[in-house]
């Protein structure tokens, strides 16, 4: 559904997708995401940055059960403002506020694309009501992950894998938030 975030007395055009009903009842813990685009590049620039988000959000609530909220960051989309870092800074807090206001999800989780992603980590970092992350050592079922990485073409060969446990295994040992610290100081 469509919404309006305000953002320092700025509106900002966003999308809130949520589960469907039969996917939970009373007392179900419910998850929310907040996801967030990059810098706009390529045909239609700022116009058209996130356009496709709400498809995505409507996936991520669907198949995850996940309330999901995406917007516009200021001078994007139909959003008011002009860009500044900073003036995103803002914005992505008011999402995390509006979220945390309008629905029932128990706690903020942030992912992104981009300067989008940079910012998340960085909000993550600085705002104790946001998870941040949340990371699954595995896909619950890999076989449906299996089936789903043919059905979008990433995986071509139909016995591949031979082993789907051991193949879905294998995301657990890309832990990009776990390393990070292993970077400085370099």
């Amino acid at each position: 559904m469509d919404t309006a975030i305000d953002s320092g007395g700025l509106r900002l055009r966003g999308y809130l997708a949520r589960p469907p009903a039969t996917s939970g009842g009373p007392g179900l813990t419910r998850h929310g995401l907040v996801v967030c685009h990059g810098f706009p590049s390529g045909p239609g620039g700022a116009a058209t940055a996130a356009r496709t988000y709400p498809h995505l959000a409507d996936r991520i609530a669907a198949d995850a059960g996940w309330v999901v909220l995406t917007f516009n960051f200021r001078g994007t989309g139909e959003s008011e403002g002009d860009f500044s870092l900073g003036g995103w800074v803002a914005d992505l807090r008011a999402a995390v506020d509006y979220l945390l206001e309008v629905t029932d999800v128990d706690g903020v989780w942030l992912c992104g694309f981009s300067t989008g992603g940079s910012l998340a980590l960085c909000a993550a970092g600085e705002d104790e009501r946001v998870g941040g992350r949340r990371e699954r050592r595995h896909p619950a079922d890999p076989k449906r992950f299996a089936h789903h990485a043919r059905t979008i073409g990433v995986v071509r060969d139909q016995a591949f894998p031979r082993d789907p446990a051991a193949w879905a295994r294998e995301l657990s040992d890309i832990r990009p938030i776990a390393l990070i610290g292993k970077v400085p100081p370099r």
